[in-house]
């Protein structure tokens, strides 16, 4: 009974952690040429903003629930050579390197990010260089996240099509 809500959970919180690929892709075209603006300022804390807590509910939800989900159906963690289930051993470690991406990078450069705008957010001066270089770093480290996610669901869908 627990194992179908599970699921189903996973899939929401993959889907939600999906969206977050639209949302960056639609708010970084508003963002563009724009940057050195009090509205262009306010798109990328709004970013930020929104990416951080949906980030935080499909990373965790997709976390938590695949825990659960692998030892529950008993197929292990990180078992390569055991002949079986490379799909799902292959989604942990992409998902290990997708939490270390997270940690490493994307929480730094959010926090430097927000503290470089912060207190000019309403004035019309430029960016400063460690704000460009900390939207640049979060962009390319969620474009990465965003790839590493869609191999996951393509994974998952793999097994459909290739057995178990």
């Amino acid at each position: 009974m627990i194992y179908p809500l599970l699921k189903i959970l996973h899939v929401v919180s993959a889907g939600l952690w999906l969206s977050l690929l639209i949302y960056g892709l639609i708010i970084r075209s508003r963002i563009k040429g724009k940057e050195n603006t009090p509205a262009g300022k306010e798109l990328i804390m709004t970013y930020v903003s929104v990416l951080n807590p949906l980030g935080i509910i499909g990373s965790m939800g997709i976390l938590i629930t695949g825990i659960i989900l692998s030892i529950q159906s008993g197929m292990g963690f990180f078992q390569f050579a055991s002949g079986g289930n490379h799909w799902l051993y292959t989604k942990q470690f992409l998902m290990v390197i997708i939490l270390i991406l997270v940690g490493a990078v994307m929480i730094p450069a959010a926090k430097k990010l927000k503290s470089e705008i912060l207190p000019s957010l309403t004035d019309s001066a430029p960016l400063t260089e460690g704000a460009k270089a900390a939207f640049k770093k979060l962009v390319k480290v969620d474009l990465s996240i965003n790839i590493l996610v869609i191999l996951n669901i393509l994974l998952a869908f793999s097994r459909y099509f290739m057995g178990r």
